[in-house]
């Protein structure tokens, strides 16, 4: 079985004080991409008031809030 190959992905958020953020990072998976995004600071979401609550939804969703 052959591994998937690498994708782009841009993960995109608002700090605290309002600027935007950006991380870059080929991966062979979405959730693959999300962790190196998690170890580059990236919260789980774009920082806006939709983008938390979509995070947030996600995470209950997958079962896999840890609050």
């Amino acid at each position: 079985m052959s591994m998937p190959s690498p994708a782009p992905f841009v993960f995109r958020w608002r700090d605290e004080a309002g600027q935007w953020t950006e991380v870059n990072c080929w991966a062979a998976s979405r959730r693959e991409a999300e962790i190196y995004a998690s170890r580059a600071g990236w919260p789980g979401h774009d920082g806006t008031r939709l983008g938390r609550y979509r995070a947030w939804l996600e995470q209950t969703i997958k079962g896999t809030d840890e609050n």
